[in-house]
């Protein structure tokens, strides 16, 4: 396999990411609006926890770093709370 064809992959699997993404979206959009309905709060640190806790497990299986697993899921997170607080704020 040459450059470009890693690259064209590495590509693929970027549209991939963005799109899983853009589905996890829709689904934090859809949380917000039950927890907002059952007045439920935002920030759930139990819940954050065990999301950290799990990924981490799966890809130490899969021989990713650590730190980058937790990194990436704290900035998942975070954009999830961002999205949850916009919707509660802006929907009755």
């Amino acid at each position: 396999m040459n450059l470009k064809q890693s690259r064209h992959q590495l590509n693929i699997i970027d549209n991939q990411l963005i799109r899983l993404v853009a589905q996890r979206q829709k689904i934090v959009k859809k949380i917000a609006l039950f927890k907002k309905k059952h007045n439920i709060n935002i920030f759930q640190p139990q819940r954050e926890k065990q999301i950290l806790i799990r990924q981490t497990k799966i890809g130490s299986k899969l021989n990713l770093n650590n730190k980058f697993i937790v990194a990436f899921f704290k900035l998942l997170m975070n954009e999830s709370k961002r999205i949850q607080r916009k919707n509660i704020n802006n929907k009755t």
